[in-house]
């Protein structure tokens, strides 16, 4: 009876202290998963903190690629090149006549030739330098100026394709009093005809951007060139 009763203490007090190695194996087990979950935590966190900054700096530099790309695609590219519109060695610039003499040549003329006149005067005409009959209606409705070949590489410079950033067209219903015709060898290879009042224009024989000509005081400096003086009461 004593054997088993020492017997049984003996396997109490085992059991007993295993529950305690146990214990403290489970206090270490949680002790070192909670360090290690602390040490994932902050790993993660640097990581995303790195990772925000990453992104930061790309969407950064795709904002800047993006922008370059843009004003490369609006600069028109040289290479060595000329962007000038047209390959001239002659100018001829037409005005249409004072508005007196306009009126009272309006008056004599007959119903066909009042509708060529207004189209070659308001509308978008012609559509190529090979028009047979624009020159002849210039000749006939426009009266010529004369123009110094001096003022060639200032109107050159002027008729030549480049970037003027964002500006302003005008609502107006163009009247065309001036038009310049460019010639090479005596052949006509581009058409210019100009409102000054509206600052538009009609350009055709080049395959060059004309949107953007006269633009950011071009407009000013052909109607300094060509001595352009504002009819009264032509509106």
């Amino acid at each position: 009876m004593l054997l088993r009763t020492t017997a049984g203490k003996r396997i109490t007090l085992v059991f007993s202290k295993l529950n305690v190695c146990f214990s403290r194996r489970k206090f270490y087990l949680g002790r070192e998963n909670s360090v290690r979950w602390h040490r994932e935590f902050a790993y993660r966190r640097h990581v995303s903190g790195k990772l925000r900054k990453i992104l930061e700096i790309m969407k950064y530099i795709i904002t800047l690629i993006l922008f370059f790309s843009i004003c490369s695609c609006n600069h028109p590219k040289n290479n060595g090149i000329s962007n000038s519109f047209f390959d001239f060695d002659d100018i001829e610039h037409y005005h249409v006549k004072e508005e007196s003499e306009m009126k009272w040549q309006m008056r004599n003329l007959k119903a066909k030739d009042e509708k060529k006149f207004h189209k070659l005067f308001m509308f978008h005409y012609p559509d190529t330098t090979t028009d047979k009959n624009f020159y002849s209606l210039v000749n006939k409705f426009y009266s010529k100026k004369e123009l110094h070949k001096e003022k060639f590489p200032e109107i050159n410079e002027i008729y030549t394709e480049k970037y003027h950033g964002q500006y302003d067209i005008a609502g107006c219903a163009p009247f065309y009093r001036d038009i310049l015709i460019f010639k090479k060898d005596k052949k006509i290879i581009g058409i210019s005809k100009i409102c000054f009042q509206c600052n538009l224009n009609m350009t055709v024989g080049t395959k060059r951007n004309v949107e953007r000509l006269g633009h950011n005081g071009d407009y000013e400096k052909l109607a300094k060139i060509l001595k352009y003086e504002p009819a009264t009461n032509s509106r």
